[in-house]
């Protein structure tokens, strides 16, 4: 979604990035689209999932609902940042009786589209020293790669992010070989050396923080303080979305 440059303008370079990077591009559902999109590698399904070929019938279907939730958790992370940012961040405010009724809402209803987690986001993309943890946390379908762009500080830890994984991961297969049974397990119980996969670093724990520590000290501590920090981000979500749920009934 390409919002033209004056209709954006008075909106910190940040923000402004951070809802062009989570705006996918749509993906025309149809077989046609889909089989190329198919052949060309990309996979709109589950971790794991993949089509014998998008010209059976129960392969649309299953493409092209998975090609409408990412749609959905694009579009849903989009109006989630536009409105935390709106209602909370931005100063001054927009118009939010506008805001709200280019969403069918009323404005009281705006407090219902975004989460106290959505605003630290919001926060920590406008920060110097910014959390990508933080970021990514309430926007689904949200990697570090989208992340590239939106700020020379989120860049610079983007960067030491991917030294970690890159660092960890040549460990592990020198220890384990390309292919172990079990060596990093998801909720599914998948093993993988795609570290990349995790979106969220601190959800890597210690295999992470051991392996780091043995190889890269310094690299470990940095894992531990941005570990440490998320926690107390979440702890802070904790304690002020009560307050925001008791405004929204108030």
């Amino acid at each position: 979604m390409q919002m033209p440059i004056e209709l954006m303008e008075d909106i910190p370079e940040p923000v402004r990035h951070l809802i062009e990077a989570v705006s996918r591009p749509g993906v025309e559902i149809s077989p046609t689209s889909l089989r190329r999109a198919h052949q060309a590698g990309r996979n709109f399904g589950p971790e794991g999932a993949r089509l014998s070929g998008v010209n059976r019938g129960d392969d649309f279907l299953f493409a092209a609902a998975g090609v409408s939730t990412r749609l959905a958790e694009a579009a849903g992370n989009v109006r989630a940042i536009i409105n935390a940012y709106g209602q909370v961040v931005a100063n001054p405010r927009p118009d939010l009786t506008q805001l709200a009724r280019w969403q069918d809402v009323s404005p009281g209803g705006l407090r219902h589209r975004y989460t106290e987690a959505h605003v630290i986001a919001i926060r920590h993309v406008m920060s110097d020293d910014p959390l990508v943890d933080a970021i990514l946390d309430p926007l689904p379908g949200v990697f570090d790669e989208d992340l590239r762009g939106v700020s020379p500080a989120i860049d610079r830890q983007l960067e030491v992010r991917a030294e970690m994984r890159v660092r960890c991961g040549e460990e592990m297969e020198k220890l384990f070989g390309k292919n172990p049974q079990a060596v990093v397990l998801d909720a599914a119980g998948v093993s993988s050396f795609d570290l990349g996969r995790y979106r969220l670093i601190a959800d890597l724990g210690d295999v992470m923080r051991v392996t780091l520590a043995r190889i890269e000290p310094v690299l470990a501590e940095q894992y531990v303080r941005w570990v440490e920090d998320l926690l107390v981000v979440r702890k802070q979500q904790q304690q002020q979305e009560p307050r925001r749920r008791d405004r929204k009934n108030s």
